[in-house]
């Protein structure tokens, strides 16, 4: 298995638009890169699940160099986030950035 080429693939998957409505869709998806069955509670279902994280800690990166106003990074940031599946664990790093920027975005909002 080649970690960085399925994070490539599911990198070039959020950049194009494309989104997992849930982890077995993400799971179908990595399979024939991974050439192997993504199993739930395996080794590999977790590396998935990182692989997921650090394509979308890419595409973020991306969007948030691409974007020109801050309303416009959050969008984007918001829809990139709205269009992966829910993993089954997430990191607390990934837990704790989406909280903060809800937060603050609610309180923009209320402002």
């Amino acid at each position: 298995m080649d970690h960085s080429q399925l994070i490539q693939a599911l990198t070039e998957h959020f950049l194009s638009g494309d989104r997992f409505s849930t982890i077995v869709e993400a799971r179908r998806f990595a399979a024939p890169i991974l050439g192997l069955e993504v199993k739930p509670g395996t080794a590999i279902a977790r590396q998935l699940d990182e692989a997921i994280e650090s394509s979308i800690v890419r595409v973020a990166k991306e969007l948030i160099a691409q974007s020109t106003t801050t309303h416009e990074t959050y969008g984007a940031l918001v829809d990139l986030l709205d269009r992966q599946s829910q993993l089954t664990v997430r990191s607390g790093l990934l837990t704790n950035v989406i909280k903060k920027r809800k937060t603050a975005h609610v309180k923009h909002e209320l402002s």
